[in-house]
């Protein structure tokens, strides 16, 4: 029996983005034996071009993410370039068009996630989201299958050993008392 193959397209191709095409490359098989799914990066997207040879060898490096999403050899879109306004487009517009889609981005989520999230179910799509929270712990699950009290306990204890040991990030301008603080949360609270 053959394995399936899902081909992974990648938008923003910065620090995050070439971590990732890096890690479902060199760990292919490995996944493939945990997941019986065989991951393969067939397209990249940097707004400033991307080099062929930084791409992986199956990969069609683009600067359109449009593009990307018209390729019939991208299965799954995952989002890495961050902030608002070109994220925001480019998952409605990978809904609309059929493809799941993978994220980290906890601030578009916590602003437009309930639009996504039900974009994503009239088409019966996944939305792949656990990094977004816990730094790709896979905690979101079971922190929703807690009671409220129970949850609001979890995601205050997770936030403050992150901070307690340094891996709690922030973005620019913003600190543990800030808006940030309030996207971990309501990523956690209501999915």
């Amino acid at each position: 029996m053959t394995m399936k193959q899902v081909r992974v397209g990648i938008v923003g191709f910065g620090t995050v983005g070439r971590a990732t095409a890096d890690i479902i490359t060199k760990h292919a098989d490995l996944i493939a034996q945990r997941s019986g799914v065989r991951l393969v990066v067939s397209a990249v997207c940097r707004r400033s071009g991307v080099q062929p040879a930084d791409v992986p060898s199956e990969a069609r490096p683009l600067s359109d993410w449009r593009e990307l999403l018209k390729d019939p050899n991208v299965d799954v879109v995952v989002e890495t370039i961050g902030g608002m306004g070109e994220s925001l487009q480019l998952l409605r517009a990978a809904l609309e068009q059929g493809k799941p889609v993978v994220t980290a981005n906890k601030n578009l989520l916590a602003e437009h996630g309930d639009e996504l999230f039900r974009l994503a179910a009239a088409r019966n799509l996944p939305i792949g989201f656990e990094a977004s929270v816990g730094g790709g712990i896979p905690v979101i699950k079971a922190v929703l299958c807690l009671p409220r009290c129970d949850k609001r306990f979890v995601q205050s204890a997770m936030y403050a050993d992150r901070r307690r040991v340094g891996t709690a990030h922030f973005a620019p301008g913003l600190g543990p008392r800030s808006m940030f603080a309030a996207y971990v949360l309501t990523i956690t609270d209501g999915r």
